[in-house]
């Protein structure tokens, strides 16, 4: 008797798209992307860093920047911008680390259609990831007191690729 399927909901597969498509973004740029632990969320889900070789060996020198990686259908665009509600424990994560870390930390939103379907398309020839990740950074020293979400605005040239993560 075979076993029925059961697939992951929603919220974790889109969550894994985000994960795969920021891996290959960052990988083709020949940068080491690592993720860090799930039992210390302390805010940031990814380190980008610089490798050298020594003694025939790579070693991890330096960490460029930290990413938190957020993968969403809600979201939408106003004008020349990407609009999204981020939340406050997130945003004020960010402004703290910024101002006592020795690494910035970015937020990179993947924004996804609301029909699952799209969301990374595959044939025989290529896989496709529908829209693009976009990155938002604040130097911002002034945490905020909303009890929910603040509202970001993105400029849609924020594109997370080659040119962004190596200027």
């Amino acid at each position: 008797m075979a076993l029925p399927h059961i697939l992951i909901e929603d919220t974790k597969k889109k969550c894994r798209i985000g994960e795969g498509c920021l891996y290959a973004v960052v990988s083709n740029t020949g940068y080491f992307i690592k993720k860090t632990s799930l039992e210390d969320d302390y805010g940031t889900d990814f380190e980008i860093k610089d490798l050298i070789e020594f003694n025939g060996k790579k070693h991890d020198v330096n960490t460029f920047f930290k990413i938190q990686l957020k993968t969403s259908t809600d979201w939408k665009i106003e004008g020349d911008q990407i609009v999204y509600d981020l939340d406050i424990d997130a945003y004020n994560s960010i402004i703290l680390h910024n101002q006592k870390g020795t690494t910035k930390i970015i937020i990179v939103l993947m924004c996804l259609h609301n029909e699952n379907k799209n969301w990374c398309v595959m044939d025989h020839t290529h896989i496709k990831f529908q829209n693009s990740l976009f990155w938002f950074y604040t130097d911002s020293e002034i945490t905020s007191d909303n009890t929910a979400s603040i509202r970001i605005r993105i400029p849609q040239t924020q594109v997370l690729n080659e040119d962004s993560i190596k200027n």
